[in-house]
């Protein structure tokens, strides 16, 4: 979530889009164009897979021009 929420912030005017799993959502959601899936850790479940499934959906529908950013951590 904290990744997602300095992305946003850093990098405003660019994001234009996004999705990350996490296992919960703090008690403010922040995030205002990334899209928080809710997912268990480290042991995954469907919910998790859904999420994947919602991450790559902009890598199919990108093109040269457009700039996309992973970020993974280790928890």
């Amino acid at each position: 979530y904290q990744m997602g929420l300095a992305a946003e912030r850093i990098l405003a005017p660019y994001v234009t889009g996004g999705c990350i799993n996490i296992p919960e959502l703090p008690q403010r959601n922040q995030l205002k164009k990334i899209t928080a899936c809710i997912a268990r850790h480290p042991i995954p479940d469907i919910k998790g897979v859904f999420g994947a499934r919602r991450i790559m959906r902009p890598l199919h529908a990108a093109d040269e021009r457009d700039l996309i950013i992973a970020m993974i951590s280790g928890g």
